[in-house]
């Protein structure tokens, strides 16, 4: 017995000396639950699906069967418009937080859309012609979208991150369209893409490491292109990517993946025990090498249509997350797709508002909250304080114990800040690559 205990000491020794040190090395320099931060973490925005428009939407409606009953609300959305991104604007202006600003969505945008009219494979990484989104001459064309978006961005209400480059297998739809699939063919008089198959597979599906890279540098190219900086943050589509997906990201500057506890990674069985604890070493293994800031949803504000705030991802669902998320220093993010927001049919999107409003009161109830997006938390997680140029502002928030110097890059150099956010006006755009 005595010989196991001198075995035993330093292996528990070696044990708690690792688990120490990765705690030091992923634990966050910011109590973000006495800051009461909250993030808008909204997916599916410059997505073109599913259907262009209600007309497409109604006569396509059986693409939907078998579909969950809730998640058929999909089936009634299609890319936002110029008049809806103005309303969300002015909605959200509408909202402050703690620190006057108004409340910013972070939307996790698409790039690109597929050319379904196109008759064969192009020659982008995908395999298939696609346009930006919103562009497409057909159903699927935004006018004045793309002015509506840069102007939510000027009221620093909007702030685009990356969700990919078309959201789509593209492959396997351009495999569908060979083989001439009946489907596929239907769908393409309504310019949308649908086939056999069609909601088993997302953009990162099958991506093989030169594959992951193509798309990651496709889609990052494009949102330099549109938004004139580079994305700090990332939210796969379908929650579906891999190693291989990530490293493309870090190579390319991304800091924060969103969503890490959904993932869903092809060469990984969950259900299975061994696949159960390949996925929590991984994990530890990925924050361990500590390239991104891996940001969880504790929230879901999606509640379908269900105006009632006790719906199961109704508000106060989502307020009751948000606080369980501030007990353990964490920010309180909030799952809020696009299709609870801009819906063709009117008492969803009017439920979605309804909830995020009642979100922002009950959390109030006890106390302002404060509206970040994940490039601050991201930075505040690393080093406890964060510049963002947001609208007309330039934000510096010192989240630590102490006055920091900084310089906010405003040409005034460097600067002592006490502790809390400081809102400074700001000229044109800096040159170089905000963040």
């Amino acid at each position: 017995m005595r010989r196991w205990w001198w075995i035993l000491i330093p292996v528990v020794g070696i044990a708690l000396g690792v688990a120490w040190s990765w705690h030091a090395r992923t634990a966050s320099e910011t109590d973000f639950g006495a800051w009461r931060v909250i993030v808008l973490q909204s997916d599916d925005w410059g997505f073109e699906g599913w259907f262009p428009d209600r007309a497409a939407a109604d006569s396509l409606a059986d693409l939907a069967d078998g579909v969950p009953p809730k998640l058929r609300a999909y089936a009634r959305s299609g890319l936002e418009t110029a008049a809806e991104i103005d309303s969300l604007r002015v909605r959200l202006l509408r909202l402050r937080d703690a620190d006057g600003l108004p409340l910013v969505l972070q939307a996790n945008t698409v790039l690109a859309g597929p050319t379904v009219r196109a008759g064969g494979p192009g020659n982008a990484p995908h395999g298939w012609p696609v346009h930006p989104s919103g562009h497409d001459p057909g159903r699927y064309g935004r006018p004045g979208l793309d002015a509506a978006v840069d102007a939510a961005i000027a009221a620093g209400v909007y702030r685009p991150e990356l969700h990919g480059l078309t959201h789509f297998d593209l492959p396997e739809y351009a495999a569908a369209r060979a083989a001439g699939d009946p489907l596929a063919a239907r769908a393409r008089r309504f310019d949308t893409m649908a086939y056999r198959g069609w909601l088993r597979g997302t953009e990162l599906s099958g991506s093989d490491p030169d594959g992951a890279r193509d798309i990651a540098r496709a889609a990052v190219g494009r949102f330099r292109t549109r938004f004139g900086r580079s994305p700090v943050s990332v939210i796969a589509p379908d929650y579906r990517w891999g190693a291989e997906d990530e490293s493309a990201w870090a190579d390319l500057g991304v800091q924060v993946v969103q969503a890490k506890r959904e993932q869903v990674d092809g060469r990984v069985d969950p259900t299975t025990p061994w696949g159960r604890v390949r996925k929590v070493v991984e994990r530890v293994g990925d924050r361990w090498r500590a390239r991104f800031v891996y940001l969880d949803r504790p929230a879901r504000l999606e509640p379908y249509g269900d105006s009632s705030t006790d719906a199961p991802q109704g508000a106060r669902a989502a307020v009751a997350a948000v606080r369980a998320a501030w007990e353990q220093g964490k920010p309180g993010i909030v799952s809020v797709h696009r299709v609870q927001l801009v819906s063709y049919d009117e008492p969803v999107a009017r439920a979605g508002w309804e909830h995020l409003q009642a979100l922002v009161r009950q959390l109030s109830a006890d106390g302002p909250v404060r509206c970040l997006v994940d490039a601050e938390v991201g930075q505040l997680w690393r080093r406890g304080w964060s510049v963002i140029e947001r609208g007309p502002w330039r934000v510096v928030r010192n989240f630590g114990d102490g006055p920091v110097e900084i310089d906010p890059g405003d040409g005034a150099g460097t600067r002592s800040f006490d502790v809390g956010t400081h809102v400074l006006r700001r000229a044109d755009r800096v040159s170089g690559d905000p963040r």
